[in-house]
């Protein structure tokens, strides 16, 4: 088997996908700052760092909750959503993450995308990276086996996966 930084070649890799391939975490935190202050809110930073790696269903509702907007979810994510899209289209590579993914590929290492964000959002993030088109097991935060999402994960799904040398990145 084929070596890895020295260690053995995992057996798979589930990668999370904002904030870790992709640096679009900050882009979201602009788009909830701006939707936010259209209903007279303002998110402070660490409000903003908390709604990270959450749906946007929580998120909405986390932020209406703590800034007590007058506001519903569904008027808040009409506001977000198309800030958010247009802002995540220009989400970089984190360093690393393309000769990471591609070295783990040339070495024919199954890999997979496990996201909070929804089918949609994750079309729009990948389209102008090629790199990340190519892992077609993705897990989508709005699938509908999906009954609870981040961060309800369970560290005992990640001890037997890393038991059975699947790397684990998130």
């Amino acid at each position: 088997m084929e070596s890895f930084n020295g260690k053995a070649m995992p057996a798979g890799c589930l990668f999370d996908l904002d904030g870790l391939l992709l640096d679009t975490e900050p882009l979201h935190g602009q788009a909830w700052a701006e939707a936010v202050g259209q209903f007279g809110g303002s998110a402070s930073s660490e409000l903003l760092l908390r709604l990270r790696g959450r749906n946007k269903f929580d998120n909405a509702s986390g932020l209406i909750e703590a800034l007590q907007l007058p506001v519903s979810v569904e008027e808040l994510l009409a506001v977000q959503q198309p800030l958010a899209r247009a802002k995540v289209r220009q989400a970089q590579a984190m360093p690393g993450a393309e000769w990471l993914v591609q070295r783990l590929q040339s070495a024919a290492v199954p890999i997979a995308i496990a996201t909070s964000s929804g089918r949609e959002a994750v079309e729009i993030k990948l389209a102008s990276h090629r790199w990340l088109q190519s892992i077609a097991v993705r897990v989508h935060g709005d699938d509908p086996e999906i009954q609870q999402g981040k961060p309800a994960r369970s560290e005992e799904h990640t001890s037997e996966l890393q038991s059975r040398q699947y790397l684990v990145c998130r």
